[in-house]
């Protein structure tokens, strides 16, 4: 069992601002990635289940399955996005000019979701998945001492993390 401390629980904190502020970046140019994204979600392997819901609050959907429980955590945005203007182009051919529109976009309304779940067991998180298209997040650069237990590594390496700070190195 993972103890932890108030330096570990303000890092959860700092993790909970970025990955809630992602959730809000919709339509905004930024360096956020999945890949980071997906690093950051690793860093909850091991932690309770207390410790997540502290970290993000309480799940959207929570589901039970024999010995496994799943916490779900849904964000959406929806982004409107003007259209723009066709080009014209006259031409006059004798004494009639006839003018040909071409180009321009309609205005749309564009919908951001990232559904994000964690499977938990013996009260520990055990692993996370994700879907949708806005499940991004900035570098981050801290990482507490929970993140650099065996387990927590694992996940990295199949994220396909490339921090290079698990087991102290």
């Amino acid at each position: 069992m993972m103890k932890l401390g108030s330096t570990t629980l303000t890092r959860f904190a700092q993790k909970t601002s970025v990955i809630i502020g992602l959730f809000s970046l919709a339509g905004c140019n930024t360096t956020a990635t999945t890949q980071n994204y997906e690093a950051i979600l690793a860093t909850y392997v091991g932690a309770s289940e207390s410790q997540l819901i502290e970290a993000l609050g309480p799940p959207d959907q929570v589901y039970i399955s024999g010995s496994s429980k799943y916490l779900t955590y849904i964000r959406s945005s929806d982004t409107y996005v003007p259209g723009t203007s066709p080009t014209y182009q006259t031409q006059i051919i004798g004494n009639t000019a006839y003018t040909t529109g071409y180009g321009g976009l309609p205005a749309a309304n564009v919908d951001y979701n990232c559904k994000t779940t964690f499977t938990i067991r013996n009260s520990s998180i055990v692993d996370w998945r994700w879907e949708g298209n806005n499940c991004i997040a900035e570098k981050v650069d801290y990482m507490s001492p929970s993140e650099k237990n065996p387990q927590s590594c694992n996940a990295r390496a199949r994220a396909g993390d490339v921090w290079n700070q698990c087991k102290g190195k």
